[in-house]
């Protein structure tokens, strides 16, 4: 991984790890698409902001990617088994960042199943 300079207030200078094959979250793919938004609305670099914008372009369509379906079916999986160890196990990842969509589903889930 190259090494990031913090001089001068060039974004080249300080954002090596956007350059190559793009921004840095494209070795996770679709997982780091939640990130990718959040740091695009803090972007203050046309550089950065371009990146991200093709990242997103790249990862973030309008069919949802083999992650996001096996996130929706995985919980939705353990909310029909219904059984204790299933609640438990979506309790614990309903407790995960708060930007990851598996932990959404969870909280979703877990709320369905408080209400019932």
């Amino acid at each position: 991984m190259p090494q990031v300079l913090r001089f001068g207030r060039r974004p080249s200078a300080w954002l090596p790890v956007l350059k190559g094959k793009g921004f840095r979250g494209a070795r996770f793919g679709p997982n780091a698409v939640a990130g990718a938004k959040v740091r695009l609305t803090r972007a203050t670099s046309e550089e950065v902001r371009t990146r991200l914008t093709r990242f997103l372009d790249q990862y973030d369509g309008p069919d949802p990617s083999p992650y996001h379906l096996r996130c929706v079916r995985g919980v939705a999986a353990l909310e029909a088994l219904g059984t204790p160890d299933a609640k438990a196990l979506l309790a614990e990842l309903a407790k995960g960042p708060a930007e990851d969509l598996l932990t959404g589903e969870a909280r979703v889930a877990s709320r369905r199943g408080r209400n019932r």
